[in-house]
């Protein structure tokens, strides 16, 4: 009896694995089914969330080297970047210069980590040793 292969089948043919040597049968190779369509009609992603990277429809696009200089001049013309927030580690970077001196004048890490604490930024002497060190 004839094994129900789909069209397309070679028996015997390099590579041959049965049934399954078809994988453009929905039947067979039910993960290959169309995708489902985004609410903008867009098949680039399958319902599961995967991108299959064979069904995407946006052609290639060419980096040219005016698009780099206009890169570049848009880079250059950025601000510098103000964070408001830092952590405990960036605050001692920032202060560096300040801690030093007030190393040199006298000040433990103990004293100087006691001052931070009062001024909101609690840090133990160790961790501030640890910072400085860096």
């Amino acid at each position: 009896m004839r094994e129900n292969r789909p069209s397309g089948s070679v028996e015997g043919a390099a590579g041959d694995r049965g049934p399954y040597s078809d994988p453009a049968s929905n039947e067979l190779w039910p993960h290959r089914s169309q995708p489902a369509l985004r609410a903008s009609g867009d098949p680039t992603v399958e319902s599961r969330g995967n991108v299959d990277r064979h069904q995407l429809l946006l052609p290639a696009r060419v980096i040219t080297i005016d698009d780099i200089e206009a890169l570049r001049g848009r880079l250059r013309e950025l601000p510098r970047n103000q964070p408001t927030e830092v952590s405990k580690q960036e605050a001692v970077i920032l202060l560096a210069c300040e801690l030093g001196a007030a190393r040199r004048r006298g000040y433990c890490p103990e004293e100087v980590a006691q001052l931070m604490s009062e001024q909101g930024i609690t840090i133990h002497a160790a961790t501030l040793r640890g910072y400085l060190r860096r």
